[in-house]
C-alpha cells in the first residue's frame, strides 16, 4: 500500500527512464543536446535504444562515448536495449544468423495430424498429413500419439494417448487403428515457425542461446565500459521477449495464413 500511496502523490524516484531512439546518422552534437535535454526535463536517466545499427559500428561507439559522458556530467542513469535494429530484442546483433551458430536459433513445437477410421491397418509416411508436409529436414520428431476422437471439434483425448514412436521404422509408422475414429499426431521440434526475422532470434529456453547473448552484447558493453556498471549504466532491457512458437509470430509467410495447426 505504501508504493500505491506514493504513485498516487507522484512521490517517486527512478521511475524516469524514456526511449532514446537512435537511428543511426545523427551527430554527436545534436545527440549530446537530446541527452541534456532529458536531464532538463527530469528524467531519472534514459533507456538508450539502438534502432538503425546492425552491427557494433564505430559511430555506434562514439555515440555512446558521448551519451555515457554526458549521463555522467548531468547525473542521468543508462538503461541499454539489447540490440534493436529488429523488434523484439534478443538478435544477439546477428550473431545467430552465423552457419556456426545454427543450432542456437530460435526453434518451434509444432504438430500435424491426420484423421483414420477404424478397425484398420496402416502405414504411413511419417509426417505426411492430410495438411501439411515437414517443411524442414532438419526438424526433429519428438512425438507420435494416437489418439481417440471424442467428438467432430477437433476434441481428442490425450490422457489415453498410445505412443506410437515405437512403431516408426525407416520413415513408416505402421500400427493398428482399433475400431471408431482416431487421430495420429505429429509433434515436432525445429524451425517450422523461425520464419521471423530471418531466423536470427535466440532461444529463450536453451541457457547456451541466452549466453550467446550475453556473450555477444552484454559482455562487449562491459568490457568498454565495466567502471560505469552500477553507477551511471543500471542495466539492459529486453523489449518484447518471446518465445514466438506459433504461425501468429510469422512475418514473412502471411501471418496467421497457415493452413495447419501449432502447438502455442
Amino acid at each position: 500500500m505504501n508504493n500505491i500511496d506514493n504513485i498516487l502523490k507522484n512521490n517517486l524516484t527512478d521511475n524516469h527512464y524514456p526511449f532514446f531512439w537512435l537511428y543511426g546518422g545523427e551527430t554527436v552534437e545534436n545527440v549530446v543536446k537530446a541527452v541534456e535535454r532529458c536531464a532538463q526535463m527530469g528524467c531519472d536517466g534514459i533507456t538508450l535504444e539502438p534502432r538503425g545499427f546492425k552491427d557494433f559500428e564505430k559511430s555506434w561507439w562514439e555515440l555512446f562515448d558521448a551519451i555515457i559522458e554526458t549521463c555522467v556530467k548531468t547525473g542521468l542513469k543508462l538503461i541499454v536495449l539489447d540490440e534493436d535494429y529488429h523488434g523484439p530484442t534478443g538478435h544477439a546483433f546477428g550473431a545467430l544468423k552465423k552457419p556456426e551458430n545454427a543450432h542456437l536459433r530460435r526453434k518451434s513445437v509444432y504438430e500435424g495430424h491426420v484423421d483414420l477410421i477404424g478397425p484398420s491397418s496402416v502405414d504411413l509416411v511419417v509426417g505426411k498429413t492430410h495438411m501439411w508436409n515437414v517443411t524442414k529436414t532438419e526438424d526433429k520428431l519428438i512425438g507420435c500419439y494416437l489418439c481417440k476422437r471424442v467428438d467432430d471439434k477437433n476434441g481428442i483425448d490425450v490422457l489415453n494417448a498410445v505412443d506410437l514412436m515405437g512403431n516408426i521404422k525407416n520413415g513408416i509408422l505402421s500400427c493398428e487403428i482399433p475400431e471408431g475414429y482416431y487421430r495420429i499426431v505429429y509433434v515436432y521440434a525445429g524451425s517450422r515457425y523461425s520464419e521471423i526475422y530471418n531466423d536470427d532470434f535466440i532461444d529463450m529456453c536453451d541457457g547456451e542461446s541466452v549466453d550467446l547473448l550475453i556473450k555477444t552484447v552484454y559482455e562487449l558493453y562491459e568490457k568498454k565500459y565495466g567502471k560505469y556498471f552500477g553507477s551511471t549504466i543500471v542495466g539492459f532491457f529486453s523489449d518484447e521477449p518471446f518465445l514466438g512458437n506459433a504461425y501468429k509470430y510469422c512475418s514473412n509467410t502471411g501471418c496467421g495464413k497457415h493452413e495447419d495447426t501449432w502447438v502455442g
